[in-house]
């Protein structure tokens, strides 16, 4: 089960990573198409009355990806950078748990790492929340809730392992002093 952990998340890793290249080259191709008329493949310009939207295409899972010319995809290019840096450091958390070692301080670190990415990501989504509420006047479960409700849960038992490990890390080192 460790094993799979670890490879799961190595996967959405790569996963993330890839769709931020992806919506990284395709946002600078969309800039080519919308401001120089380039005729870019996988990119339309999608004109309506009120507005002008940008839709990127992912060729295989035939997924569109839609977005206003003026922030050209800076939000989900923030959003995969980062949950690819997040991917990363939980298939380095994971694979703390194959090495035959458990409570070292360099895994007391990866750990604590982990633990505020978790906790970055509970306050950005939590004040995305309530400006969302705020803005539209109304309390509604939407997806940044869940967002948030899930790491904070991630970052409460990352939490309680990390206090255990650092007791870990303790009995290690003076079980090592007496050796």
């Amino acid at each position: 089960m460790k094993k799979i952990m670890y490879w799961l998340s190595k996967v959405f890793y790569i996963t993330c990573s890839f769709l931020f290249v992806f919506i990284f080259l395709f946002s600078i191709l969309s800039f080519f198409e919308f401001y120089l008329g380039w005729d870019i493949p996988f990119v339309e310009i999608i004109k309506s009355e009120s507005k002008t939207m940008i839709h990127i295409i992912v060729p295989v899972v035939k997924m569109r990806l839609i977005f206003p010319p003026s922030i050209i995809v800076m939000l989900p290019l923030i959003t995969f950078s980062f949950y690819a840096f997040y991917f990363y450091h939980l298939h380095l958390f994971f694979g703390m748990f194959i090495k035959p070692k458990l409570f070292t301080s360099d895994h007391l670190k990866k750990m604590k790492l982990f633990y505020r990415l978790n906790l970055v990501i509970v306050v950005i989504s939590a004040v995305a929340t309530l400006f969302n509420w705020v803005k539209d006047r109304e309390i509604k479960m939407d997806e940044t809730f869940l967002i948030v409700g899930t790491h904070c849960f991630v970052a409460v038992i990352i939490h309680l392992y990390l206090e255990m490990a650092k007791k870990g890390n303790q009995l290690q080192q003076e079980n090592d002093f007496t050796i």
